[in-house]
């Protein structure tokens, strides 16, 4: 979460279905900086602050881990499966404004080139590759 928060480039993939699906080439994506530290909120709402970082209240909030209006929701993954996107994240993307409605699952280098696109595919959805830590 600290690493949204800071923002920064990331290496990035389009997650891809049935006659889209290939391996699509890797690209960089900037996410901003949050404009202050993440904010607890209870929901998405229309009208929250853009290059905001919001966070729920309540650790089983849909499948959105972590949101910033006008960018996108934050769906958290360390395992090498996730289920299907849950009843809600649909409604909730489309609040976030312009470019808002994307689903961004954050991937460690295990798991990054294997991930494949959930239900429903109406959601634009990519994986970010998330580095390993530094050992210290």
């Amino acid at each position: 979460m600290d690493r949204l928060e800071q923002g920064g480039t990331f290496v990035y993939r389009e997650l891809l279905s049935g006659k889209r699906k290939r391996t699509p080439a890797d690209g960089t994506i900037d996410i901003p900086r949050s404009s202050q530290p993440r904010q607890v909120a209870e929901r998405v709402e229309v009208g929250q602050h853009a290059n905001q970082l919001y966070v729920p209240r309540t650790s089983n909030y849909t499948a959105i881990d972590a949101w910033m209006p006008q960018f996108g929701g934050f769906q958290m993954t360390v395992g090498k499966t996730h289920g299907n996107i849950k009843g809600g994240a649909a409604d909730d993307l489309a609040k976030l404004g312009p470019n808002g409605n994307r689903l961004f699952f954050l991937l460690p280098p295990l798991y990054y080139k294997t991930f494949t696109k959930k239900t429903p595919q109406t959601i634009d959805q990519f994986a970010i590759l998330v580095p390993y830590p530094e050992p210290v």
